[in-house]
């Protein structure tokens, strides 16, 4: 029966890819709720994504020590596990585990954008449960060079160039980045160095990366023991792109991930586990539309996934998937996103069914938005199969599923913008590590049967005689449990959140100023951090920035046990023409 099934997907896409339809090429960033770009001021003195998102509406980013090393995004309280990182629609995120979704095998300089959802979504397939980010790297447009060098506290120290040449047909480019610093605290040391390779001729790209850190991981798994660990990762990633006839793209890609991690760097010996993983597979996608206002997106997913761990053994997996995605306008102001999503991995028996809708309603000044989703995310290779003295996996863990529905609406006065969004979420089968009784000598693994989450955010951006922007956003919600469990991740949710982002523009010059206030679920304690930074352009070529964060040096740890960055002052030089 899963063999006829396929054929008949095969079929069926064979059909639309030939079919006589003429085709066209649509931006999409009215789908997301919020597009970072790489000309945003704001995002000049980042050298991680994870960096770049951290005022957004919904969600908390947490970075374990510095952001080059390990980071992890929860959207509206769901788990790190539950947000999909997509690579312009192609899921990123690491099979053995989400703490290395964000390795990414390609330097700061090469990412156009970075659009957000921040609500569950099948667009792109499962395993964006609970939201979604979609990165865009850079095309080729004209020839280009562009060299940063960034110092500072505690001998922290960043570099990174790239440089484009374009061509009639084609061009190429290649970008290098290396940092490292001495650490904050004991076992906080990192290096890393990654260099990226671009190349296109007519509609053909080939992408090669490669990322390479050693850091020490103080407590990243062991919160409050005091382990001085360390990890040694390796990513590298390899994609040739084509469109061979118009709206009918192919994808081949490889993406292997190399861990090793120590528990304890003054006896090596004790404890020390190795891990290689592999994602490949292809992607065939056909855009077309009926009329100017109706696009249509078929797509046609096949990925192996594969392991080969001191600790998990070796596995691998498959999964077949089939997307159709429409963006319709009617009446010239409504625009509407239907998504389903068809999807199998071989280990589990059924296809599932995932479907998701976005609403906009555009009047004069007033925006109207609506969503609804049905999502799943399939267990990684750490919940199946981990075993530790105190971790336990299981290999019958169940997909986790989401249904969410979300409203929101944006009124605009002159140059006062208001925003407000609710939401609510039922999760079945969510998998999470728990105890029934803090007595209980292990974290075992297991599906949970029903989370029910609301929530909802209020904001306002305001700008006054061009030199003056404010954008502030207040976020709550709650979590409600269907059997009572100690948590280790899925409930240490953020229960509220102040952000507050402030520029101003004096004669040239940036200052932009940053608030976060967060506050958690079942905790005393409350982080306030305030950032600074100043960019200035010195010419058309050259810019220099000082940035400031953590002001204040407040002492806070968003996961209990592992302390965060304190003060921490740099300054930046870019040069790029």
């Amino acid at each position: 029966m899963k063999k006829i099934n396929y054929l008949i997907l095969f079929l069926f896409f064979t059909i639309c890819i030939y079919a006589q339809i003429e085709v066209v090429v649509t931006a999409d960033e009215d789908l997301y709720d919020f597009v970072f770009l790489k000309e945003n001021v704001s995002l000049l003195n980042q050298k991680t994504v994870s960096e770049a998102l951290f005022l957004t509406p919904g969600l908390n980013v947490i970075h374990k020590g510095f952001p080059v090393t390990q980071a992890h995004v929860f959207v509206k309280g769901g788990s790190f596990e539950q947000v999909g990182v997509f690579l312009d629609g192609l899921r990123l995120n690491d099979p053995q585990t989400g703490h290395y979704n964000f390795d990414f095998p390609w330097t700061s300089l090469d990412i156009e954008k970075v659009s957000v959802m921040n609500h569950g979504s099948s667009i792109f397939g499962s395993g964006a449960l609970n939201g979604l980010l979609n990165i865009k790297l850079r095309e080729i447009k004209k020839d280009n060079f562009e060299l940063v060098t960034d110092y500072g506290t505690n001998n922290t120290f960043y570099s990174g160039l790239r440089a484009a040449k374009k061509f009639e047909d084609g061009g190429i480019s290649i970008s290098t980045e290396k940092s490292f610093s001495d650490g904050y605290h004991k076992e906080t040391d990192y290096s890393k160095d990654a260099v990226f390779l671009t190349a296109s001729y007519l509609k053909n790209n080939i992408y090669l990366g490669y990322d390479e850190k050693e850091y020490g991981a103080y407590d990243y798994y062991t919160p409050g023991k005091n382990m001085p660990s360390r990890e040694y990762i390796i990513t590298r990633y390899a994609n040739i792109t084509s469109e061979m006839i118009d709206g009918f793209k192919t994808s081949f890609y490889v993406r292997s991930h190399s861990d090793v991690f120590t528990l304890n760097s003054n006896n090596p010996s004790f404890y020390q586990n190795n891990h290689l993983n592999f994602i490949y597979g292809g992607i065939f996608k056909y855009n077309f539309y009926f009329e100017k206002d109706k696009i249509f997106d078929l797509q046609y997913n096949w990925q192996r996934e594969e392991i080969n761990s001191s600790k998990l053994g070796c596995h691998h997996r498959i999964k077949n998937a089939a997307l159709i995605n429409s963006r319709i306008i009617f009446f010239g102001n409504l625009k509407t996103n239907l998504n389903l999503a068809i999807e199998n991995y071989d280990n589990y028996k059924n296809f599932d069914m995932l479907p998701s809708l976005n609403f906009i309603y555009d009047l004069e000044s007033i925006n109207i938005l609506l969503n609804y989703s049905y999502t799943a995310r399939y267990p990684n290779w750490t919940e199946l199969y981990y075993q530790d003295p105190y971790n336990k996996g299981d290999s019958n863990l169940k997909p986790e599923r989401s249904h969410e529905v979300g409203t929101g609406i944006n009124y605009k006065i002159n140059d006062i913008l208001l925003k407000g969004d609710v939401f609510y979420r039922e999760g079945i089968d969510l998998i999470d590590w728990g105890k029934n009784s803090l007595s209980d000598p292990f974290w075992q693994i297991k599906n949970i049967a029903k989370i029910k989450t609301t929530g909802f955010n209020l904001g306002v951006d305001l700008k006054m005689f061009d030199i003056f922007k404010l954008n502030a956003i207040y976020s709550y919600l709650d979590s409600y449990i269907s059997e009572p469990y100690i948590s280790k991740y899925g409930l240490a949710y953020l229960r509220s959140k102040i952000s507050v982002d402030t520029e101003i523009d004096i004669y040239g010059i940036l200052f932009i100023i940053q608030y976060v206030h967060k506050a958690y679920s079942n905790r005393q304690d409350t982080a306030n951090m305030v950032n600074m930074m100043i960019d200035r352009k010195i010419n058309e070529w050259l810019y220099v920035s000082f940035k400031i964060d953590n002001i204040l040096n407040y002492y806070f740890e968003d996961i209990k046990g592992i302390p965060a960055p304190g003060r921490s002052i740099s300054g930046r030089v870019k040069i790029e023409f």
